[in-house]
């Protein structure tokens, strides 16, 4: 192609692409999947859904001397926590129940969900012994605060006969 041509051209192809440049021809972008989200199924079949929203770290609330990380989100009739020991079980998978620790101190992971109002009262956890499924501790951390996991679980209730709940989904915060 001569310098001539390619002279004649240029004009062509800029005024194009300023052109294409103006119109709106990207597909809309679908919402990003969910990453911080539990699913509860109770045993009537209706499920509902748990957003965790914080990770700190700091002393067991019950063995000061163990550093875990938390998540405690609180709301006017729920409350879930999650108590890890980061030493102790990142990158670990764990067959329910969990031992959640005793007089001695914090061990490995709990997840504890408890409601009161009037369509669900329940407390749940991951240590009680007829709590089957896994969790995943896929990382965990306190310089800074981070937690994943992933869970696909049967809690046994705290309560004696009752209500048990069904729980899958994935928590990744901080870090």
């Amino acid at each position: 192609m001569t310098s001539r041509r390619v002279l004649a051209v240029l004009p062509v192809l800029a005024l194009s692409m300023l052109v294409a440049c103006g119109e709106e021809t990207r597909p809309e972008a679908a919402d990003p999947p969910q990453k911080n989200e539990l699913t509860f199924t109770k045993p009537d079949g209706d499920t509902f859904t748990v957003v965790p929203k914080k990770v700190t770290c700091g002393p067991s609330d019950h063995y000061e001397s163990v550093q875990v990380v938390k998540v405690n989100d609180f709301d006017k009739s729920s409350i879930l926590l999650i108590d890890v020991v980061p030493d102790k079980v990142d990158g670990e998978t764990f067959e329910l129940p969990v031992d959640a620790g005793d007089e001695e101190g914090a061990a490995n992971a709990l997840l504890f969900y408890s409601a009161e109002r009037a369509e669900l009262d329940v407390e749940v956890s991951t240590a009680q012994e007829d709590s089957s499924g896994t969790l995943t501790i896929v990382r965990a951390g306190c310089d800074p605060a981070m937690l994943e996991l992933d869970i696909d679980a049967h809690l046994d209730s705290e309560l004696n006969g009752g209500t048990e709940l069904d729980v899958r989904g994935h928590v990744e915060l901080g870090g």
